[in-house]
């Protein structure tokens, strides 16, 4: 009785342990199981990258990770005409190397620090490679745009359905 006991308790703290240490990163096409994570504000955490080709070395994350900033930052020249030195791109959640979730920040010319940005939302297009933004700023988030781009639901976070 007494090793069922203090096998019990390993488990119980076994499985308290993995579910209190989030995954920073999901590989492969696998849409099941929730990686996303918000701080105490309602902001993405900011966790490592994803594709489907993932190596697990350091180096080799850090470079997709800047290979994706710097795809996503182009997007937001584009989308805003802004210099490429003055958006600042953090990437929360990345699946597949066709979803991202995270934030952006625009270094006003006058200031070295960030001055306006939000949260945004992006998918890869599949044609063309390139990133559409569907959703940044701030506040309330529409869930509708997010759907209609097949964003994984556990990606979302908390939107608003009209």
């Amino acid at each position: 009785m007494k090793y069922i006991y203090i096998g019990g308790i390993f488990v119980l703290v076994f499985l308290l342990g993995a579910a209190c240490n989030p995954v920073p990163y999901e590989t492969g096409n696998n849409n099941g199981g929730a990686a996303s994570r918000e701080n105490s504000v309602g902001q993405p955490e900011m966790s490592d990258t994803s594709s489907t080709a993932l190596d697990t070395t350091s180096t080799s994350r850090t470079s997709e990770r800047a290979t994706l900033e710097n795809e996503l930052r182009q997007a937001f020249v584009l989308k805003y005409g802004r210099p490429s030195d003055g958006v600042r791109i953090e990437i929360g959640l990345a699946r597949d190397n066709t979803f991202v979730r995270g934030q952006v920040g625009f270094i006003n010319p006058d200031e070295s620090e960030v001055g306006e940005g939000g949260i945004f939302f992006s998918v890869r297009d599949s044609i063309t490679g390139e990133w559409i933004i569907v959703h940044d700023g701030n506040g309330t988030i529409p869930c509708e745009p997010l759907e209609l781009a097949d964003f994984p639901r556990d990606m979302m976070g908390d939107c608003y359905r009209e």
